[in-house]
């Protein structure tokens, strides 16, 4: 068993599309714990402890150089360093490193994939290999950044605190709600257009417009303060479908949404929102991409 990958090699694809091949000299290849190796350097900026990289990668099985997966030739996937949510043997290998790096990460198939994940003739004590090509970066973000926008009167308004674990506090202008639904953006964001289909990453409170000062959900409730979706992909409420695809990454925005185009009739939150409730959202959109 090796400690290191300098016994494998890459040869380059035939374009920018297509993954390079792993060259195995001592078939099958095992690693006790995860090691990496920068196959190319970058020319770009650094990467630092927190970063939200576009990358292209390829996983080799360790045990023939098979190719387990690959995102060559499609959309860049996201890898996000310093994340709660990345492995740190991640974050190890491209942490310091420049932006157009190309980095190998051999890792026992147990500290990355489960039982149901593994390929066929794979085993938990098997290895895999990454190689991942940093194409791309964009800007890591705990909350809204961007140019504020006037509300228009007669909407809610929220204060949003710094800390994301803890909840927006929404007030309403008037006991009885508007009767349309409504997006508004509070902080447009200088990011990219969110595209139907992308996987959005957001911070979010919803509260009721009967009772604004109790919020029946928000993203700071537990795990590390927000929260992923498909958007666009009919996964969530009609309001948020709509509402946030076409906006932009880091803008805030105060959606008001109707019976309609949110939980309907039969009203949801284990009770806390009831069929004719009208809804209020603020949300923060912190990014957007290939998951």
């Amino acid at each position: 068993m090796s400690d290191n990958v300098d016994s494998l090699s890459l040869t380059p694809g035939k374009d920018d599309k297509t993954p390079p091949t792993l060259n195995i000299a001592q078939k099958p290849f095992k690693v006790a714990k995860p090691v990496s190796k920068e196959i190319k350097n970058g020319t770009g900026e650094a990467i630092g402890d927190h970063a939200v990289l576009e990358a292209k990668h390829v996983i080799f099985s360790g045990k023939d150089g098979a190719v387990i997966n690959s995102s060559y030739g499609d959309t860049p996937s996201t890898l996000r360093v310093g994340d709660a949510d990345t492995p740190p043997f991640f974050t190890d290998a491209v942490k310091g490193k420049k932006i157009g790096c190309q980095v190998m990460v051999a890792v026992p198939a147990k500290d990355t994939l489960s039982e149901q994940q593994l390929p066929k003739g794979l085993t938990l004590d098997d290895t895999v290999v990454f190689v991942i090509d940093v194409v791309g970066s964009r800007p890591y973000l705990e909350k809204a950044e961007g140019t504020p926008v006037p509300p228009k009167a007669g909407l809610p308004t929220a204060e949003v605190p710094d800390d994301m674990k803890q909840p927006a506090k929404i007030s309403v202008p008037s006991p009885t709600p508007i009767k349309e639904t409504v997006t508004q953006p509070l902080i447009a964001g200088k990011g990219k257009k969110i595209e139907k289909g992308q996987h959005i990453r957001i911070r979010y409170t919803g509260v009721t417009w009967r009772e604004p000062g109790k919020p029946f959900d928000y993203s700071g409730k537990a795990g590390p303060g927000y929260a992923e979706f498909p958007i666009g992909a009919g996964q969530l409420i009609k309001a948020w479908d709509e509402g946030i695809v076409g906006q932009t990454v880091g803008s805030r925005l105060l959606l008001v949404v109707q019976p309609a185009d949110g939980y309907g009739a039969k009203g949801g939150a284990n009770g806390a929102i009831k069929g004719d409730d009208v809804l209020i959202f603020v949300v923060d959109v912190l990014d957007a991409g290939k998951n």
